[in-house]
């Protein structure tokens, strides 16, 4: 008896899963998932990550231009505005990024500080670079297009910072990993 009950949970479950196949496409619908919402209950936000890789000078002498990797794989740009002096012998890049998905979309960042650290000084004329660490970098995304329309949120960033011919600023290299936050205003976006 046992053996015919298994045979005939068996058979039930192959008929099920072989009538779910050959369904047609938009008659079963998988379950909503429920997503975190603000107060608003409008945005729903995900974890995104990847890299950033960029030359400075590229475009104009203050204007860097790269590929970022992960999940908003894409084109970059920034252009950097100034940099000053900050505190504990830091420096400070104040820069304005650009960021272009694969997909077309544009993502917006507020003007961003870049805050570094020197880890190798530069020799003047010689072929040592300064390189300097990055230990704060937050992006403040405040809008976008496409899947990123009316998207909010923080990309926290670290990395280095390569010029050969520092305070000149040209042909320098980067290199960022970003972490965060990306807000959509309304589910459909993600």
């Amino acid at each position: 008896m046992r053996s015919k009950n298994l045979v005939m949970t068996l058979t039930l479950v192959t008929v099920g899963f072989a009538l779910l196949a050959l369904a047609p496409r938009g008659l079963i619908h998988p379950a909503r998932v429920a997503f975190a919402q603000s107060d608003a209950g409008e945005s729903r936000c995900v974890s995104v990550g990847g890299a950033v890789m960029t030359n400075l000078g590229t475009i104009g002498s203050s204007t860097m231009l790269g590929t970022a990797t992960g999940d908003l794989k894409g084109a970059v740009s920034g252009t950097i505005l100034k940099f000053s002096s900050g505190p504990g012998g830091t420096t400070i890049f104040t820069l304005q990024p650009h960021w272009v998905t694969e997909a077309g979309d544009s993502i917006e960042f507020y003007p961003a500080e870049a805050t570094a650290t020197k880890v190798v000084e530069g020799v003047k004329g010689g072929r040592t670079p300064t390189v300097f660490a990055v230990l704060t970098f937050p992006l403040k995304l405040r809008a976008g297009t496409g899947h990123f329309a009316g998207v909010t949120g923080t990309l926290e960033n670290i990395g280095e910072i390569e010029m050969p011919g520092f305070p000149d600023i040209t042909y320098g290299r980067t290199v960022l990993r970003y972490s965060g936050q990306v807000c959509f205003a309304t589910p459909g976006n993600h």
